[in-house]
């Protein structure tokens, strides 16, 4: 292993790029919370309405996916350059602009950009 890379399991996150996420605005970050968590409803826990449903989470089904709210948040995670941090490195208190994952990198990964 490289040093100062960090190894971890990844984890199954569905179609569903917020999936598991916490995210805290002030910080523009999104942070893996280890669950069932959806990172759009920030100002408390909220486990994925499609996985309550009996369904894989996946964000083409998701019913946020399609409210015009949801698209002006998107567009400010875009223009505000929020990061992802899946490994939840971003724990240790040290939020930088070097580390995490971009916005548009990480919707990228499942197709969304």
């Amino acid at each position: 292993m490289v040093e100062g890379l960090v190894s971890y399991t990844p984890v199954k996150r569905g179609g569903c790029p917020f999936y598991g996420f916490h995210l805290n605005p002030d910080f523009k970050v999104f942070t893996w919370s280890g669950g069932n968590q959806c990172a759009l409803i920030h100002t408390s826990f909220h486990p994925c309405d499609v996985e309550l449903q009996g369904q894989v989470p996946n964000w083409r089904v998701c019913p946020y996916s399609t409210d015009p709210l949801t698209e002006r948040l998107l567009e400010r995670f875009r223009v505000e350059e929020f990061r992802f941090f899946p490994r939840g490195d971003s724990h240790i208190g040290v939020f930088t602009f070097e580390r995490g994952i971009s916005f548009e990198e990480w919707m990228a990964r499942f197709g969304l950009v």
